[in-house]
């Protein structure tokens, strides 16, 4: 047990650059079985299984938004973090061709008109979780699955976005 004269424990220190990295990975990023598993989910609601990553990547890419946002705030780290974020996308963009960064963008506001819905009587996760099935063209009263999936995918990304960026120093370089 730490004494009052022992020096507090050194926090974990990142550059904007490094912090945008991991966060983009955590949109664009393979993960393990995720493949497989929106096959599946994808054959069962009779959804392209391309359609459904596309807007899959999306969610997790608002995910990370708002919790850098909900995080930081409007400080000087959110907006170096996010200028190397955007970076990241205009590469992924270049890479990919289209209007990909149009679509993003179309998609945050999406998912930001509906956090904000001062209509909607579900809480955070649910509120996206229906755009998401909205986004994947499920209509409402449509299987409930894809919200499921929408709500329980955007909060864990938010949770671990939020709890990454709350723990480490952000060190800004000049």
């Amino acid at each position: 047990m730490p004494t009052p004269a022992d020096p507090p424990p050194r926090r974990r220190q990142a550059t904007p650059i490094e912090l945008a990295a991991i966060l983009m990975e955590a949109v664009c990023g393979p993960s393990a079985g995720g493949d497989d598993a929106v096959a599946e989910l994808s054959a069962f609601l009779e959804l392209p299984a391309d359609r459904l990553q596309g807007e899959l990547m999306f969610l997790r890419a608002f995910a990370v938004e708002f919790a850098a946002t909900m995080a930081l705030g409007d400080s000087e780290e959110r907006a170096a973090i996010g200028t190397q974020y955007y970076r990241h996308w205009e590469q992924v963009a270049g890479e990919a061709g289209g209007d990909l960064l149009a679509d993003l963008d179309q998609r945050l506001r999406y998912y930001g008109q509906a956090v904000v819905d001062e209509t909607a009587s579900a809480g955070l996760g649910a509120q996206v979780g229906a755009a998401f099935a909205s986004l994947c063209g499920i209509e409402e009263g449509g299987p409930e699955e894809v919200a499921v999936l929408g709500a329980s995918m955007f909060a864990a990304l938010f949770d671990e976005v939020c709890d990454l960026l709350t723990s480490i120093d952000i060190v800004l370089l000049d």
